[in-house]
């Protein structure tokens, strides 16, 4: 392969789609260059505008995936008409929302669309199932739950599949509310008097990090005396129950219910649902679907371009982790140096950006190697939504 420039990499490899808004937000998709072929992408984002009774808010998210497509599928579909709906009822109330309304709001529709995929699986047990032990639930169970080919229905590959939520609401005035479950990332971006990108960082804080054992301490503190409940190997990585990195997550059923249920799962996915789960699953929930939330507003900046949604999936930052060996908080002010750029110059703002991350037009660029699978660590699937918001709130506070 020929080293490729922005274009080419934007034409090759990029499942691009510029929403055009208010915001004049951009956002790319890019499926691993590193992981097998038969692997889909499994990262989503959302953008939409909504004219509401208070006037224009933005809505932006981005999903990161795993162990399937199905629970990413369905939240990344449901959340917004979530969300608005939540807010429409909330502002036909008052002619304004405040922020521990919007935290109510968020909250809500994370654990609402948990519990449905919680309630899909429940629907396939026998109605009595609270009062039935593993074995008597199985037979029914493995009759509903399994297809006319004996593979598990949607319902169970929904449930035994998850997802990050990185959910961003812009009102009318600019400010801005951040509800994260896992670890995709938001940073507010923003140009001090200086000239110099100062960072806000605005996902969740539950996660676990390789330098500081804050989190590994909160998890094991909810459950005292189980050995297994987080488990750190050689390396310094942490993983709930010795499997998944994420303390938060929507779907991943297998770590929020009782061992019964494990039971049950076992006997149409022995594979994500194994005796170790059976046996170490002693007081869920493991992982929680409340999301963090946090709100802030624009600070004063001189500058046109002077502020910088920037919403990723982990792999972001840890791609530029990799190449530019930054750390988070520096790869995101680098994020926002390069939106800034691509804007001012009227480039694709989050292809830039991505592009960025793997080296730009260095000779060294990354991505030949990515490709090729010489690179010495992987590139995870990567989204990135950039939304650049102007000081000037839409409608007067």
């Amino acid at each position: 392969m020929s080293r490729p420039n922005l274009s080419v990499f934007s034409d090759t490899f990029l499942t691009r789609v510029i929403v055009e808004n208010f915001h004049e937000t951009s956002a790319v998709t890019l499926k691993s260059p590193t992981f097998y072929s038969t692997i889909p992408n499994q990262d989503r984002y959302i953008v939409e505008e909504w004219k509401m009774s208070d006037g224009p808010w933005t809505f932006a998210a981005v999903f990161d995936g795993h162990g399937g497509t199905e629970a990413v599928d369905f939240i990344s579909k449901e959340m917004p008409s979530t969300v608005k709906n939540y807010l429409s009822s909330a502002l036909a109330q008052n002619s304004s929302v405040q922020n521990d309304v919007l935290d109510e709001i968020l909250e809500r529709a994370f654990t609402t669309l948990d519990s449905r995929i919680i309630h899909g699986f429940m629907s396939l047990l026998p109605e009595n199932h609270e009062s039935l032990t593993p074995e008597d639930m199985i037979p029914v169970f493995r009759e509903r739950a399994l297809d006319v080919n004996g593979k598990p229905r949607v319902e169970i590959r929904r449930a035994l599949s998850g997802t990050t939520a990185t959910v961003a609401l812009i009102d009318p005035s600019n400010g801005v509310h951040v509800a994260s479950v896992g670890d995709s990332d938001a940073y507010l971006s923003t140009k001090d008097s200086d000239g110099n990108w100062q960072s806000q960082f605005l996902g969740s804080d539950y996660r676990f990090s390789r330098t500081d054992n804050t989190e590994v301490e909160r998890v094991r503190a909810l459950h005292p005396g189980e050995e297994m409940c987080v488990v750190v190997n050689s390396a310094g990585i942490a993983r709930v129950l010795n499997y998944i990195i994420l303390t938060s997550a929507l779907g991943d059923i297998q770590y929020k219910l009782p061992s019964r249920y494990n039971q049950v799962l076992n006997t149409v996915d022995p594979v994500n649902v194994d005796e170790h789960m059976i046996k170490h699953t002693l007081t869920p929930p493991y992982l929680t679907n409340i999301p963090v939330v946090k709100h802030t507003r624009l600070s004063k900046s001189s500058e046109k371009h002077g502020h910088y949604l920037i919403l990723s999936s982990d792999g972001l930052l840890d791609l530029y982790k990799l190449v530019h060996k930054t750390t988070h908080s520096e790869g995101a002010k680098r994020c926002a140096l390069s939106a800034s750029l691509a804007q001012d110059e009227g480039r694709h703002m989050a292809a830039q950006l991505l592009w960025d991350a793997f080296g730009d037009d260095a000779d060294d660029n990354a991505l030949e190697k990515a490709v090729a699978k010489t690179l010495k660590g992987k590139v995870d699937d990567v989204t990135v939504v950039v939304v650049p918001l102007p000081f000037e709130p839409r409608v007067p506070t």
